[in-house]
């Protein structure tokens, strides 16, 4: 006995239809291109993020002695860290 079709709605048949449609076009369409090596790099940067710049090291302030201890001192330090001298600069 000849098996029976299911029963359905004329507008899921009209979908259905399309979709066959669709998908025979999918499968008559050319395989696209390999990209070159040159269209390939261009790619590679375009996607690359963007590396960020080294920030400059702050400058450090100028180190002076301190006349009693000799301790490394950052000009306009009132006193020094080392011995406590107080300090007068010009």
């Amino acid at each position: 006995m000849p098996e029976e079709s299911p029963k359905i709605s004329p507008e899921l048949r009209r979908l259905l239809k399309e979709l066959i449609k669709e998908l025979r076009q999918e499968e008559e369409k050319p395989e696209e291109e390999e990209l070159s090596e040159e269209e390939w790099e261009e790619v590679r940067k375009w996607l690359e993020p963007e590396k960020p710049k080294l920030e400059e090291k702050p400058k450090e302030e100028p180190m002076e002695k301190c006349p009693e201890c000799g301790e490394p001192l950052k000009v306009g330090w009132k006193r020094c860290p080392g011995c406590g001298v107080k300090l007068g600069w010009e």
